[in-house]
């Protein structure tokens, strides 16, 4: 089985969208290439941060335009507390965070802190 081989996703203003699948079918991958994780002018891999404290993925992202994409998945069946940091990326004290799948700035933060639902995620732009 190949993971996102002949993909096409059209989704419109406004609409909800679920995205299901079987494990290792590709739905984390898809999300992060939509979400700007793997994708960038940079040309530069995303790196995964492990945080022991926490059963969430974390993956983060150097981007072209100098901010940094970061994407919480949460994996498992049960809702995930995060509370992560951002002077772990050295990002500064309080960078400036915008949600990009809700498109909204969430203002200047010390930490990400957020209840990820089963198998939900956060694709964040930090600067």
């Amino acid at each position: 089985m190949v993971a996102l081989a002949n993909v096409s996703l059209q989704v419109g203003r406004g609409e909800i969208v679920a995205l299901c699948g079987e494990n290792g079918a590709g739905k984390s991958t898809l999300m992060k290439i939509l979400g700007a994780v793997h994708q960038d002018e940079s040309g530069k891999p995303a790196r995964r941060i492990f945080n022991p404290q926490s059963t969430a993925e974390m993956w983060t992202k150097e981007r072209s335009d100098k901010t940094v994409a970061a994407g919480f998945f949460n994996r498992t069946d049960k809702t995930v507390k995060v509370d992560f940091a951002w002077r772990e990326l050295r990002l500064g004290a309080s960078p400036s965070v915008r949600d990009l799948w809700i498109r909204r700035d969430l203002g200047r933060q010390k930490n990400f802190v957020a209840e990820l639902p089963a198998h939900g995620g956060a694709l964040l732009r930090v600067q």
